[in-house]
């Protein structure tokens, strides 16, 4: 799914703020 391809790419990060603002950003462009 896309969210499990969001969430590995963002594992890097340890910023849970930064994890939120991402997943907001990709699937907002994905509607």
């Amino acid at each position: 799914t896309k969210i499990k391809l969001i969430k590995r790419r963002a594992y890097g990060y340890r910023n849970n703020e930064h994890f939120k603002i991402r997943i907001s950003l990709e699937t907002g462009r994905a509607n």
